[in-house]
């Protein structure tokens, strides 16, 4: 791995130079310098859920950050004729796969025979990678690039990794080969040493039967990180191949990070102490933070107030897979000044954002947030966020008090409840909204009809039983946002401009768009829908531009 793991071949200049040998096997190259920096890839969206399609996305965006630039991805749609990974839990001839599996690099024979696509298998189940964490779709994107498998490096033993094959899983497929090791032919590993904290190394218990370990090791510390990132080593080896600059590999010290690991895996095996002790809350697997740029490029899962309907003074969200960004909108964009979002502070975990006892086991994604009246009756207002995967519901209770703050304005006393409405059997997203005329306390529901394909909105009562109306060509009078991800009400309660539907999308190009459209939002139940086409303000935007501060 370390020189390379790869089953790949170089030109013979660059072999010569940097690495002392070239492998011998002429099915994969180095793809093509001309497009190294915007390798195409496709997705089959019709398989992955919104929070697994933007976690893959991630994953080909953190590769060109963190090589830099000097490698990058770029998404297209699959009709598109030119060359590209093409992900997919299925393979050519339409089966549906139980293991991730990429070629290391571009396979030749398929550009030899003017393919239009190689398949990365990305797929669920037990023996799959979409398993919630960055980590486990990252490591497919490095060994497409050429990397290969650190664990099968022939000279593993000599480091202190011990195969257990006695405890690979049999049934219902033999599991040896996950851990056999490379021939010479296949790949080389000359130039660097064992890398431990490799984004392609197997953790300990992957492929095992239950309750036991796939390999042990033996030397100290005595873990393998799962880390969000490629290692120091992963970068230099990829610089080597595609000619990057190895300085701009960030640093990382492997034996503190495998340090952490130990002593992570060390907590949670420790034997409960005590039945009044509070028990221990779900750790999140996405690392210590979010990324500033998660909502740069892909639409959001949902949106919602934090403060508000008829909060004077507006707070917003957004949510992406495990992340929330929590926002203001800055009215000077209708006239082109800056952008219309305007985060207040970074992306933070959901887990970590809403406060305890009850926000830290919340489960992402989240969709399908709303606002319903308190149920203690005093006036206040409580956001529900749903979360589809779980099935559960995490109620937050609004605090009105702190309207000219930004930060903790809701508490969450409760831990997340399973059984409670479910509104995503009927929408993929909701904003709320008070029913003024006739019930200043009723809150009304604004959302993304499932029915329609995710294309047309209608209004519902606070309890998503009953449809009041519905509208038809609502993305008519646009003609860039071809899906709705999530909408929301946007108000200026001082009346100085007029209320807005925020539309966030994707585009024909699998793309994140936002656009507004200014119509009737009073919730009035006897009120019809304009008919088409609706107000559009110009054509969507891609979404980072309408960002101000995390998007260049």
């Amino acid at each position: 791995m370390a020189l390379m793991m790869l089953r790949f071949i170089v030109s013979a200049s660059v072999i010569r130079s940097a690495l002392g040998t070239y492998n011998s096997d002429p099915s994969f190259s180095k793809w093509p310098t001309a497009t190294q920096t915007q390798i195409l890839f496709s997705i089959e969206t019709g398989y992955y859920t919104a929070a697994e399609q933007l976690m893959i996305r991630n994953a080909s965006i953190q590769i060109g950050l963190q090589m830099k630039g000097c490698i990058g991805f770029t998404e297209t749609v699959r009709s598109d004729t030119r060359y590209k990974i093409h992900i997919s839990p299925y393979t050519a001839d339409g089966v549906l796969q139980t293991f991730c599996y990429s070629y290391q690099g571009q396979w030749n024979t398929a550009v030899d025979n003017r393919a239009t696509e190689q398949l990365m298998l990305i797929t669920r189940g037990p023996y799959g990678c979409l398993d919630g964490t960055l980590h486990s779709i990252l490591k497919y994107f490095v060994i497409v690039l050429g990397k290969r498998n650190e664990h099968q490096r022939a000279d593993r033993e000599t480091v202190g990794i011990n195969v257990l094959s006695g405890n690979l899983q049999t049934s219902p497929y033999p599991l040896t080969n996950a851990y056999r090791l490379y021939q010479t032919n296949e790949a080389y590993w000359l130039l660097f040493p064992y890398d431990y904290c490799s984004i392609t190394h197997n953790q300990v218990k992957d492929y095992a039967n239950a309750g036991t370990n796939g390999f042990n090791i033996i030397n100290d510390p005595k873990a393998i990180p799962k880390l969000d990132r490629i290692s120091n080593t992963d970068c230099k080896l990829l610089s080597l191949i595609y000619s990057c600059p190895a300085s701009n590999c960030d640093p990382m010290d492997c034996v503190a990070e495998r340090q952490k690991a130990l002593n992570g895996a060390t907590a949670t095996t420790a034997p409960t102490v005590a039945a009044t002790t509070t028990p221990a809350l779900p750790s999140t697997t996405t690392g210590p933070n979010c990324p500033s740029n998660i909502f740069c490029t892909n639409p959001p899962d949902e949106a919602s107030y934090l403060l508000g309907p008829y909060q004077l003074y507006q707070t917003l969200l957004l949510f992406s897979g495990p992340c929330v960004m929590e926002y203001k909108f800055n009215w000077d964009s209708v006239t082109g000044i800056g952008g219309t979002i305007a985060p207040t502070q970074p992306p933070k975990l959901i887990t970590s954002y809403f406060p305890g006892p009850g926000g830290a086991t919340a489960t992402p994604p989240l969709s399908v947030n709303y606002f319903q009246n308190s149920p203690l009756n005093d006036g206040s207002l409580t956001l529900t966020m749903c979360g589809a995967a779980t099935r559960s519901c995490l109620t937050c209770r609004e605090d009105p008090g702190v309207e000219f703050q930004s930060t903790g304005a809701s508490s969450c006393p409760n831990p997340a409840a399973t059984g409670v409405l479910d509104p995503d059997a009927i929408a993929t997203s909701a904003t709320s909204q008070m029913y003024l005329l006739q019930n200043p306390s009723q809150v009304m529901q604004y959302v993304v009809l499932k029915s329609s394909g995710n294309t047309e909105i209608g209004l519902m009562n606070n309890d998503f039983s009953t449809l009041y109306q519905s509208t038809t060509g609502f993305l008519q009078g646009q003609s860039t946002i071809t899906k709705i991800t999530a909408i929301q009400i946007i108000q200026d309660q001082q009346g100085f401009n007029p209320q807005y539907m925020a539309v966030f999308g994707t585009g024909a190009n699998g793309k994140g768009y936002i656009g507004f459209v200014t119509m009737a939002l009073d919730a009035d139940p006897n009120l019809p829908f304009q008919t088409a086409p609706f107000d559009w303000i110009e054509e969507p935007n891609p979404i980072g531009q309408e960002i101000q501060t995390y998007c260049p």
